[in-house]
């Protein structure tokens, strides 16, 4: 069998870490930012993919997390990062374990949502509704 080449080398360190909640001003600025930029730039994606030594190994099964880089009147740029608290990550959080099933990963006497399907990681997209910061990729009762 002839072994394919690795096409994205070093993809699994997304996989490694699980990053902390923080928010903090950028105070090291290479340039400067124009006065006219002003906003907030959201991104989002899956960010922790292990707990109690489990882990998770599809990029649809990481916890969301949503950082923002703000842009505003104040000293400088504000960098903020944080989970969604989705009920799949209290719970998860409270437990220190997986509990629910998600789209690659199965543990044992996982749960499904009501019994039938998934548990949304809520890490697929973020938007900005009547003033507040949402989560995509909702499901009704989550």
């Amino acid at each position: 069998m002839t072994e394919l080449p690795d096409r994205a080398p070093g993809l699994e360190r997304a996989f490694e870490a699980a990053p902390d909640e923080t928010s903090m001003t950028l105070t090291e600025i290479e340039g400067e930012v124009p006065p006219y930029v002003r906003g907030t730039f959201y991104v989002n994606g899956p960010a922790r993919f292990e707990r109690a030594g489990r882990r998770h190994g599809h990029w649809l099964d990481g916890d969301g997390m949503v950082e923002s880089l703000r842009f505003g009147p104040e000293a400088g740029p504000r960098w903020t990062r944080r989970y969604v608290r989705s009920h799949k990550w209290r719970d998860e959080e409270e437990a220190g374990r997986f509990l629910y099933r998600t789209f690659g990963s199965k543990e044992d006497g996982d749960r499904l949502q009501r019994g039938i399907m998934l548990a949304s990681p809520v890490n697929v997209s973020v938007q900005r509704v009547w003033g507040q910061t949402v989560r995509g990729q909702t499901v009704r009762g989550q």
